[in-house]
C-alpha cells in the first residue's frame, strides 16, 4: 500500500469515492501515523488509516481499515452497533433474526428494499450475514453502500491484528457487492439508468449501469451517484485539459468571509457573493484573482455555491457534489455545460453543444 497526505478527516459514514478524494499526495519518506495508506488486498480496493472522533478532552484516535465495496449498493445502507442505551436511539430497520437484530443496528433510504437484501428466506444470504455477524466480534464495525470499516482505539501497529481485519472486510465487501448484484433494480432504478444510457449515446459518454457513472470518451469528465448517509448526490469532477501553471485551491466554506483569514490564507477576488463563500489559497495572488475573476469560472463558483458546500478546483480540476440523483437526460446535459463553461473561459475551448436543450 501507498502512503498519502490525507487533505481532510475520516468518518465512518463516509463513502469510498470520497474517501479517495481526500487522500491527497503520495509519501516517500517521513511516513508516520497521521499518513494513510490505500492500495490493493485481496483483490479489492482497500485503506489503512487513524482518524478521530469526539472533541477537546473527548477526542478518541483510531486506527481503522476501510475496504470498498465495489459496485456499491445503492441503499443508503448504515450498519453498525446499537447505541449505549438503545432508548434514545431513532428507530432502525429489524431483519427478521432476533440474534441478528440485537446485535446491529441497520437503517437505509427504503426499508423494504434493505430487507429484501438481506431476506433471511434467501440462502444465498447466510454467508454474507455470517460473514457480518464474524465482524461484530471485532472491536468497531461499520458498513455502508460502499464501504466495510473495523477500528479499535489507539495506534494499532500488530500486522497480524490489521491483517485479520483486512481479511473479514475483504470478505463482508465482496459478499454485499455479489448481493447486490443479485437484487433486481427497482422501476425508479431501470427508469434512471435508461435515461443516463440515453444521454451517454448522445453526448458521447460511457455508462457504467452498475456504478452509475458516466465517462466522457472525448472530454476528461465523470458523473457519478454517491449515497451520503440516506441521501443521494450527483459528484461531477472536471479534470482540465492540461493543468493551469499557478498552484492554488478553491474550497467551499461554511466560515463568514471576515473570519476566514483568521485560520488560514484567503485570496479575495473582490467579489462578495464569492468571497463569502470560498476559501482561496495559492501563489502568485494576482495571477490566481485574474483567473477567478473570469465571467464563467467566477459565475460558475457563485451558482454552486448556492446549491452545495462541496466544491473544489485547484490547478488540476473542478469538482462539486449536488444533492439528488440527477434522473433526466437534461439534467445531466445541464451539468455537463456548467462544468465545461469554466474549461472554456480558462481554455478558449468551447464547450460542445448537447441535444437536449
Amino acid at each position: 500500500m501507498q502512503p498519502f497526505a490525507p487533505t481532510a478527516g475520516f468518518a465512518r459514514g463516509m463513502g469510498f469515492r470520497q474517501l479517495k478524494r481526500t487522500l491527497g499526495v503520495p509519501v516517500s519518506q517521513g511516513i508516520d501515523f497521521k499518513h494513510w495508506l490505500y492500495g490493493a488486498y485481496g483483490g479489492a480496493e482497500a485503506s489503512i488509516l487513524t482518524f478521530e472522533e469526539g472533541s477537546g478532552s473527548s477526542t478518541v484516535s483510531y486506527t481503522g481499515v476501510v475496504v470498498r465495496v465495489d459496485p456499491p449498493l445503492f441503499l443508503g445502507l448504515q450498519v453498525g452497533r446499537h447505541g449505549w442505551i438503545r432508548l434514545f436511539e431513532e428507530p432502525d430497520i429489524e431483519l427478521g433474526s432476533a440474534r441478528i437484530d440485537a446485535a446491529l443496528r441497520v437503517t437505509g433510504a427504503n426499508a423494504a428494499r434493505v430487507r429484501a437484501f438481506f431476506d433471511l428466506h434467501d440462502a444465498s444470504v447466510e454467508p454474507l450475514l455470517d460473514g457480518v455477524m464474524r465482524l461484530e466480534g471485532l472491536p468497531e464495525l461499520w458498513i455502508t453502500d460502499s464501504t466495510v470499516g473495523v477500528a479499535a482505539a489507539g495506534n494499532q501497529v500488530d500486522r497480524v491484528t490489521l491483517v485479520t481485519w483486512l481479511d473479514r472486510a475483504v470478505e463482508v465487501a465482496e459478499a454485499l457487492a455479489r448481493r447486490g448484484r443479485q437484487l433486481p433494480k427497482s422501476p425508479g432504478e431501470m427508469a434512471q439508468q435508461a435515461e443516463w444510457q440515453r444521454f451517454a449515446d448522445a453526448a458521447g459518454f460511457d455508462f457504467d449501469a452498475d456504478r452509475m457513472k458516466l465517462t466522457g470518451k472525448q472530454r476528461p469528465m465523470e458523473i457519478a451517484l454517491e449515497h451520503d448517509g440516506a441521501q443521494l448526490k450527483t459528484a461531477v469532477t472536471l479534470a482540465f485539459p492540461r493543468a493551469i501553471d499557478v498552484g492554488f485551491a478553491v474550497r467551499r466554506t461554511a466560515t463568514l468571509s471576515f473570519l476566514q483569514g483568521l485560520f488560514s490564507q484567503d485570496i479575495q477576488v473582490g467579489t462578495p457573493a464569492f468571497d463569502d463563500h470560498y476559501i482561496v489559497t495559492g501563489f502568485p495572488e494576482p495571477r490566481i484573482r485574474e483567473l477567478l475573476r473570469r465571467p464563467k469560472v467566477l459565475a460558475t463558483l457563485i451558482y454552486l455555491a448556492g446549491r452545495t458546500m462541496e466544491v473544489q478546483m485547484n490547478h488540476a480540476q473542478l469538482f462539486f457534489r449536488l444533492a439528488g440523483a440527477s434522473p433526466t437526460a437534461s439534467h445531466l446535459a445541464q451539468l455537463t455545460e456548467l462544468a465545461t463553461s469554466v474549461t472554456a473561459d480558462l481554455f478558449g475551448e468551447v464547450a460542445a453543444a448537447h441535444p437536449f436543450r
